[in-house]
């Protein structure tokens, strides 16, 4: 999860023994579950709301850390969340651990940290993972990933999303996808004694968050994407990485610089591995036709019971989950039985 820095540099893992000012944050994470708490944390994406089917298709979650689909078969992370080699991880993901709305399951073969990666200062805090099969997204949304050093300007908005903890340092993720909007914010005002004092480096890192706190990434959200949206097109501008607490006043979220490593990005991603991705040279789009909405039938009626939306089927879990076995049901009800693509 996002590192959370307080006084001294803080790592425990849901019960493991807190680390001492000399020890390096990170390799605790990498040892355990890559799932970060500490008792100055708060909730899930703080101050945010639930995210919508297909809003955010690009996103991935690594159990206990999110990341982003830069390519059909490599996701972007934070280098902090530890080699995932091996694991599976739901690409499409709105539910947690549930292939739901066009989520699919794919498992890591290949994992590279950034070189540059300090897991002490947490500079250049990123990792790329190869998949053993590509994903192609079926959107209208595209993500890039930024090159240009001057994007985010201050106070321009952004979106972060990710699965988090529900309740102060409590140890239950959220299980659905959560994003709030927060804005840039200069480097000067974030390094202020106030904040976070000089650790903030500007070519490495940036800040992003709301005047007296109460919107941020949190713990479970670490190596998720925060984003400038414009129109369809999200751009990557960074990875989430470290903070003092969530949603503090004077204590913003700090996020890796995507801009810093475009240039190791591209050159693993299409020199080293030969993916097809947006940003590598020669890349030539597939003219696709964008899907049509996915909607519940309005004038859907079974067993002489009609309603709107189909909402009277999804009143009651067991009567929904019973009725959704029901091939009709669910071609009719895509949005209640939660099988939209």
């Amino acid at each position: 999860m996002r590192i959370i820095l307080s006084s001294i540099f803080l790592s425990v893992l849901l019960g493991t023994a807190t680390a001492t000012s000399e020890d390096h944050p990170g390799q605790e994470e990498q040892a355990s579950s890559n799932l970060r708490a500490l008792s100055d944390v708060t909730t899930k994406i703080v101050g945010g709301k639930p995210s919508d089917p297909g809003e955010f298709p690009y996103y991935v979650d690594l159990h206990g850390c999110g990341g982003s689909l830069i390519a059909p078969d490599v996701v972007l992370t934070a280098a902090h969340c530890g080699n995932l080699i091996g694991r599976s991880v739901l690409v499409g993901a709105l539910r947690q651990g549930k292939a739901t709305h066009g989520a699919v399951w794919r498992n890591v073969v290949t994992y590279v940290a950034d070189p540059t990666y300090d897991d002490y200062t947490i500079a250049n805090d990123f990792a790329l993972l190869q998949l053993d099969s590509p994903v192609v997204l079926s959107t209208p949304i595209e993500l890039e990933i930024n090159d240009q050093y001057a994007v985010p300007a201050d106070g321009e908005d952004l979106t972060v999303m990710g699965f988090g903890l529900t309740k102060w340092n409590g140890n239950k993720l959220s299980n659905k996808l959560r994003d709030v909007e927060v804005q840039a914010i200069d480097t000067d005002t974030c390094n202020e004694p106030s904040s976070y004092g000089g650790q903030v480096k500007d070519d490495e890192m940036f800040c992003a968050g709301v005047d007296g706190g109460g919107k941020d990434s949190c713990q479970g959200d670490s190596g998720g994407p925060i984003v400038k949206i414009v129109g369809q097109t999200h751009i990557q501008v960074g990875v989430v990485s470290w903070g003092r607490g969530c949603a503090w006043a004077d204590s913003p979220g700090v996020y890796a610089r995507v801009s810093k490593a475009y240039s190791w990005i591209k050159a693993t991603v299409c020199d080293d591995w030969g993916s097809f991705a947006t940003f590598c040279d020669g890349y030539t789009p597939t003219p696709t036709s964008a899907p049509g909405p996915c909607e519940d039938d309005a004038n859907f009626c079974f067993k002489g019971k009609c309603n709107k939306d189909c909402d009277w089927i999804g009143k009651k879990v067991k009567r929904r989950n019973k009725l959704c076995k029901k091939k009709m049901v669910k071609d009719a009800c895509p949005v209640t039985c939660d099988n939209c693509p």
